[in-house]
C-alpha cells in the first residue's frame, strides 16, 4: 500500500466518521422525547462527546471494514450491510431493553424511538458509505465470485437445522456463562436489576426460549456479512466476531440514564463485547463448515 492510498483511506475513514456522526444526530430527533427516563448524570455530562466521537470511530471503522472486504456491489451490498448494522446494533439490543426494561424502570413509552434511533444510520450512511468507498458500481469481473460467496450458505435444509440449533445452545452458554461470570459480580449492576428479583424478567422457564431465539437471531443478521467477505474462515471468522462485538456494545461508552453508573456499562461491555466475539467466531465457523467435505477454499479477491 503505497502513501496516496493510504492518505485516500485516511480521509474516507475521515469523512465516513463526520458522516456517522451527522446521522447519529439525525437520529436523536426519531428518539422522541425519553424525559420519562430523567437525565444524564451531571458529573458525565464531559464525556458525551468525547464519547459521541469514539462510537463513530468505531462503528464508521466497522462498516468500512465489511464494505472493503465485501464481494457484493451496488444495492446488494448496501442492503445487506444495513439490515445486519440495524440487526446486530439496534434490533437485537432493544429486544433485550423490552425483555428487561420492567426490572430497570424503563417506560414502554420510549421503546419505539429506541428502534427508530438508529435508521438514518442504517439507511442513510451505509449507502453514503458505499459510495465514499467506491462499491456503488459492480465490478465487470464480479459475478463468479459473487456466486462464490452465495454458495457459502448453500445447504441442505437438517444441516441448516442442526446448526441453528448448536449456534442457538452455544449462545445460551456463552449468554448465561460470561453474564455471570463479569457482569454478575458487580454489585452496582445487580441492583439496577433489582438482584433478580422480578420473577416476570427472570424467570428461567421464559428467559432461557427468549435466550434460544436471540442466538438464532445473531446468527441470521451474521449471514449477509458471511455471505459477502471475501476472506477465507478464520478471516471471515474475525470479521464476523468484531461485527457482533462492538457496533452494539460500544453504545456503552456513551453516559445514558438508562445505565447511569459508569461501572455498569464497563462491566456490561467486556461482558457482551467478549462474548459476542467469540460467538461470532462460532457462527461463522458453523456455517462455513461443510460435513464430509474439503476446506472451503478463499474466495477470490476481484480487482477493483
Amino acid at each position: 500500500m503505497n502513501a496516496k492510498t493510504i492518505l485516500l483511506r485516511a480521509g474516507q475513514y475521515l469523512l465516513l466518521t463526520v458522516l456517522y456522526l451527522v446521522c447519529f444526530m439525525l437520529g436523536g430527533l426519531l428518539r422522541g422525547d425519553t424525559s420519562a427516563l430523567g437525565k444524564t448524570p451531571a458529573d458525565q455530562q464531559w464525556m458525551l462527546f468525547p464519547a459521541l466521537i469514539l462510537v463513530s470511530l468505531v462503528d464508521a471503522g466497522m462498516v468500512m471494514l465489511v464494505v472493503r472486504r465485501s464481494l457484493w456491489r451496488g444495492w446488494r451490498l448496501m442492503l445487506g450491510v444495513a439490515v445486519s448494522l440495524y440487526g446486530v446494533m439496534t434490533f437485537m439490543s432493544q429486544i433485550e431493553v423490552i425483555w428487561f426494561g420492567p426490572s430497570m424502570g424503563v417506560p414502554a413509552s420510549i421503546i419505539p424511538g429506541l428502534f427508530l434511533s438508529s435508521l438514518p444510520i442504517a439507511f442513510v450512511f451505509v449507502p453514503l458509505a458505499v459510495w465514499v468507498l467506491g462499491s456503488a458500481r459492480p465490478w465487470n469481473c464480479v459475478d463468479k465470485a459473487a456466486r462464490g460467496a452465495y454458495a457459502r450458505l448453500q445447504m441442505p435444509a437438517l444441516q441448516w437445522v442442526w446448526k441453528l440449533a448448536v449456534i442457538a445452545v452455544a449462545y445460551l452458554i456463552f449468554y448465561f456463562g460470561f453474564g455471570f461470570v463479569v457482569a454478575w459480580q458487580n454489585p452496582a449492576l445487580r441492583d439496577l436489576y433489582g438482584n433478580g428479583a422480578n420473577q416476570a424478567v427472570f424467570d428461567w422457564w421464559r428467559l432461557i426460549p427468549f435466550q434460544l431465539l436471540r442466538g438464532v437471531l445473531w446468527a441470521l443478521f451474521a449471514l449477509p456479512v458471511i455471505a459477502m467477505d471475501r476472506g477465507g474462515a478464520w478471516k471471515t471468522a474475525i470479521v464476523v466476531g468484531l461485527w457482533l462485538a462492538l457496533p452494539m456494545n460500544i453504545a456503552h461508552a456513551i453516559p445514558n440514564p438508562i445505565i447511569p453508573d459508569t461501572t455498569v456499562r464497563l462491566s456490561h461491555f467486556v461482558e457482551t463485547s467478549t462474548s459476542n466475539f467469540l460467538f461470532g467466531m462460532l457462527i461463522t465457523g458453523l456455517v462455513l463448515w461443510r460435513p464430509r467435505h474439503k476446506p472451503q477454499a478463499a474466495l477470490p479477491d476481484p480487482v477493483r
